[in-house]
């Protein structure tokens, strides 16, 4: 589901300030399309030892999980709009996930990783919305379905684990088929700054490497409170409890209980 909105134009200048507060680029940045050609390019490198999901983050990324008071009002404000526009109350991830990429990034090989939230431990209940910060050409985030997710996972006997391994070892020539396959299942989300996307944790999807200019979106998980399950754990390093006030898992409220 697409969802019109105001709020990517706002959390891009969130990022800009946040970005200058850490020195990272100077307060008269603002064009964060050619943030690449401006900082250290290293922060933009995957790596093993960096992030929660073996390898899918960066440093860039890794930094911004730590924001301030003045975010942190600014993103109660949007969930506020995000639950009037969805009709119900929701938990949801304490900081977001800000992801940067960027053009030749060292272990960008690990890109196409098709994958679900659901394969990485998260609620099947769970809701993922996305939007870019940036002005692209192209996005390079592929999403499939859920009707078509689930099937694809039904051919590995529903067993996540099975699919995973099987997404992994494709970047290795191991399995080049499955990479096609997720190709030919997916559709390119639209780049825009004018809409945020919508779509369950059930939903397979993945990034590829970029060819120009940095991409930066944000993504945020949300969990509806009358549908809320305990119990699910994360399968990454952080091993992420997901649940309310969990480590690493949903604010102890909901937003409901904030404003």
């Amino acid at each position: 589901m697409k969802i019109p909105s105001k709020w990517n134009r706002i959390f891009r200048q969130e990022v800009i300030r946040l970005l200058s507060d850490r020195n990272i680029i100077d307060k008269q940045f603002s064009d964060l399309e050619k943030l690449y050609l401006f900082v250290d390019k290293k922060l933009f490198d995957y790596g093993p030892d960096i992030g929660h999901y073996a390898g899918l983050e960066n440093r860039l990324t890794i930094q911004m999980y730590e924001t301030d008071d003045v975010f942190s009002e600014t993103y109660h404000k949007f969930l506020h709009d995000l639950k009037i526009e969805l009709g119900f109350d929701f938990y949801f991830q304490s900081t977001p996930t800000f992801r940067f990429h960027a053009p030749k990034s060292e272990n960008e090989d690990r890109f196409p990783e098709f994958h679900s939230d659901r394969q990485k431990g998260h609620p099947p209940e769970e809701i993922n919305i996305w939007f870019s910060l940036t002005k692209n050409n192209r996005s390079n985030f592929y999403l499939i379905d859920k009707e078509k997710s689930n099937k694809w996972v039904e051919d590995y006997d529903s067993d996540y684990k099975k699919f995973g391994e099987v997404s992994y070892n494709s970047k290795y020539g191991v399995d080049e088929s499955f990479s096609e396959m997720g190709f030919s299942l997916a559709k390119e989300v639209e780049s825009t700054i004018n809409d945020i996307y919508v779509f369950d944790s059930d939903c397979i999807h993945t990034a590829v490497p970029r060819k120009e200019e940095t991409r930066v979106s944000m993504d945020i998980r949300i969990n509806p409170v009358e549908k809320f399950v305990d119990g699910y754990i994360g399968a990454g390093n952080m091993q992420a409890e997901f649940r309310p006030g969990g480590r690493f898992g949903y604010n102890k409220r909901s937003i409901g209980k904030i404003i």
